[in-house]
């Protein structure tokens, strides 16, 4: 169980302008080091509304985040071999969870990870991330 997270126009245009660079090692790494930040703020934000009998859920998160092309793909999952169990709690309503946590922890409803982290989260990183690129690109510029 998961979600998919897509990046932004500023970053994008920054991956783009990235390839003509002879130092766009430099600047690819500084921009996945913050695109990397931002997956694991939602991860983050996840586990701690997750559900937890014995805290195996919230444990069993992963993310990864890649550059593909110009596309900035992250993702976040829950349950690992027990996916089936994750998608469960995630998705029933009518669960209780006395020690903490709810469903749609990831996804899916307005108090989700990813929905109370999507405007603006991805606005700051989206400008940090332009920010980056037209400094790689003036530092280049100056040679």
């Amino acid at each position: 169980m998961g979600v998919r997270i897509e990046g932004m126009q500023q970053a994008r245009a920054a991956l783009a302008a990235a390839r003509g660079l002879s130092e766009k090692f430099v600047l690819l790494r500084r921009l996945e080091m913050h695109w990397d930040d931002a997956v694991l703020d939602v991860q983050r934000r996840a586990q701690e509304k997750a559900p937890v009998k014995h805290g195996h859920l919230r444990g069993s998160a992963v993310s990864e985040s890649s550059f593909r092309g110009t596309n900035l793909v992250g993702q976040v999952q829950f349950g690992g071999l027990a996916s089936a169990y994750a998608e469960v709690q995630h998705r029933r309503k009518d669960f209780e969870h006395p020690k903490g946590g709810h469903d749609h922890f990831l996804y899916g409803e307005s108090y989700s990870a990813w929905e109370e982290a999507q405007d603006t989260t991805m606005q700051q990183l989206d400008s940090e991330m332009g920010r980056v690129a037209e400094d790689e690109i003036s530092a280049a510029a100056r040679g």
